[in-house]
């Protein structure tokens, strides 16, 4: 079976498909608080894609620009767009002199309170913790291999009271953007988010904070 071509919506710092209902565990390693900072490991396509669309739903992540992975994240006309893929003839050097280029892309990621935490005036506390969290991705030239260094540990409270607390993050206001698009009014949006006796068992700690915050609102 030939290696699963990735798409930009595979490796976004949201998920296009987030649904607040779903509950999502991160990946086993946040289990093992013993792991190395920052832990590294490689997955084949299939398995990245499966990795991170757990991580970007446990996590607020946001994008951090760097310039070999502009062209692609800031400048595509859809989420479905492939990603870039360095095609080389044999003995040849496709991408012009100098060294051979080791990945086709690699991106980075960081926790949303990355930044350094300010003074508001609004009556909660700043998004930014000087949080460490990140992850980067390489996809290796050639091969079905995506190698990963993710800083996994973060320096802030991820319970719900506490993410509670801030503004809905990007998998959130796009799950009720996407609402909106297909017709739902506000009174729908809040409706579904009134889980059933059977999703009340496996919510997860988004759906918490979606509902707390928007029917505050």
């Amino acid at each position: 079976m030939p290696p699963l071509i990735l798409k930009l919506k595979d490796v976004f710092h949201y998920s296009p498909d987030y649904d607040p209902l779903t509950a999502l565990s991160p990946h086993p390693l946040h289990k093992n608080h013993d792991s190395p900072l920052p832990f590294k490991t490689s997955f084949t396509c299939a398995e990245f894609r499966s990795f991170w669309d757990r991580e970007r739903s446990a996590f607020q992540w946001v994008y951090c620009s760097e310039k070999n992975s502009r062209p692609f994240y800031l400048h595509s006309d859809s989420l479905d767009s492939p990603l870039p893929n360095v095609v080389r003839a044999p003995g040849v050097y496709a991408e012009g002199p100098g060294p051979r280029r080791t990945y086709d892309w690699t991106l980075r990621h960081a926790c949303r309170h990355w930044e350094e935490e300010q003074q508001i005036t609004l009556k909660r506390n700043s998004v930014g913790r000087g949080c460490k969290a990140y992850i980067r991705m390489r996809k290796l030239v050639g091969r079905d291999q995506i190698d990963v260094e993710y800083h996994w540990k973060h320096n802030h409270s991820t319970t719900a009271k506490a993410t509670s607390l801030f503004p809905l993050g990007a998998n959130e206001l796009t799950w009720v953007k996407r609402m909106i698009q297909e017709g739902h009014g506000w009174k729908e949006i809040k409706k579904k988010l009134r889980p059933n006796d059977d999703q009340l068992q496996m919510v997860n700690v988004h759906t918490h904070r979606v509902c707390c915050k928007l029917f505050l609102t």
